[in-house]
């Protein structure tokens, strides 16, 4: 019983042990809503899997004129990072009134079992006719925002155990011209060095403990058979 025990409670410690060549589950994804779409067409992933989603449509207007839309967006969520990068893209030429739109959309909340260093980096990338942001948001507060328009933003930092969301998005809109956003987004994150050290001793701890457990077991033994 007590062997079993301690070969249990060494499995639940091993778990927060991160190991060259190994990757520990420390991202836990509660939800996610990720999608691109035109007024036309549109795609969305459904489970936490990678999406790789793109639509497009073009045609002809009235007095010559003509449009192009598209979007697109490329994303992952595994043990320890999460990846995105969305594009959104509208043409309109000679509109007379005509307008169009797309949109790639980014949306994932996740869990962390334990505290975790981070680095975040983020860009977005703009022009005229639509907006688009990155941010990282958990009980505190905003943690992360992206910047400026084709400027890089990268935060270090130690994410507490808990709930957080990670948003992005790229919209486009414009009828009269180009206007195009795209996001690109990577989330990593390692145990502390403190959750670490601390799982660690614990490991020693058990081993310690059924060593000497072993040690008494063998004198019991022995002082039987003497009698």
């Amino acid at each position: 019983m007590t062997t079993r025990l301690t070969f249990t409670c060494l499995s639940m410690v091993c778990v927060f042990l991160v190991v060259p060549g190994s990757e520990a589950q420390l991202i836990t994804p509660i939800s996610q809503n990720r999608y691109v779409n035109d007024p036309y067409h549109s795609q969305s992933c459904g489970d936490f899997g990678s999406f790789n989603g793109s639509v497009s449509d073009s045609g002809t207007l009235g007095g010559g004129g003509n449009y192009s839309v598209s979007a697109s967006q490329n994303s992952e969520i595994d043990a320890s990072s999460i990846l995105g990068s969305g594009t959104a893209d509208v043409s309109v030429w000679l509109g007379h009134g005509f307008t169009s739109s797309s949109a790639s959309y980014f949306d994932v909340k996740f869990s962390l079992a334990v505290p975790c260093s981070m680095v975040m980096s983020g860009t977005v990338y703009a022009m005229s006719g639509g907006y688009g942001n990155i941010t990282l948001s958990g009980s505190p507060g905003t943690l992360f925002q992206s910047g400026g328009s084709g400027s890089t933003t990268t935060t270090n930092g130690v994410l507490a155990a808990g709930q957080y969301e990670l948003l992005a998005q790229a919209n486009a809109s414009t009828g009269a011209g180009h206007g195009s956003y795209s996001f690109d987004l990577e989330l990593a994150v390692i145990p502390e060095p403190a959750t670490i050290a601390l799982a660690g001793s614990a490991l020693v701890g058990l081993i310690l403990c059924g060593k000497r457990r072993t040690t008494v077991m063998r004198s019991v033994g022995a002082a039987s058979v003497k009698s």
